[in-house]
């Protein structure tokens, strides 16, 4: 037995609904790790690409290529982290790996192709920060 107790002692069998202690405290929790006054909970970095990417307007070239990016890099790498705790050395260790991992392939990414991937990042996080989800940009810390 953990130091943990009430954490996950509510047990449901299929078909059954969750007490309502557990979901006051799957609420609690949800309320704790958003953004202080925000509507939208608890999200993922995935999750805002996605609605940040459905929402935006412009040139057809340039939405082409932020969706090109959040596909082949930013999901991929830190798509399940949440929005909340997002972290410049999450942001340093994607761009390690994504360089690491095209070098390995004999494909190795141009210094602007790193930089469009995080130009890409940085606006939809500045997205996130005027719209709520995110307190926090940290791209724009990256060195």
């Amino acid at each position: 037995m953990g130091l943990w107790s009430g954490g996950n002692d509510v047990h449901h069998g299929p078909g059954t609904a969750p007490s309502t202690s557990f979901r006051r405290r799957s609420k609690a929790l949800v309320q704790l790790r958003a953004p202080s006054g925000s509507r939208w909970g608890l999200v993922t970095v995935g999750e805002w690409f996605t609605h940040w990417l459905a929402t935006r307007t412009g040139a057809a070239s340039t939405i082409s290529g932020y969706a090109s990016h959040v596909r082949l890099y930013l999901a991929l790498y830190v798509g399940m982290v949440v929005l909340a705790e997002l972290s410049v050395s999450h942001l340093q260790a994607m761009f390690a790996r994504i360089a690491r991992e095209h070098q390995a392939r004999g494909t190795p990414l141009a210094a602007a192709t790193l930089n469009r991937i995080r130009a890409t990042l940085r606006t939809a996080l500045n997205a996130a920060l005027r719209r709520g989800p995110a307190s926090d940009n940290p791209a724009a810390r990256m060195e």
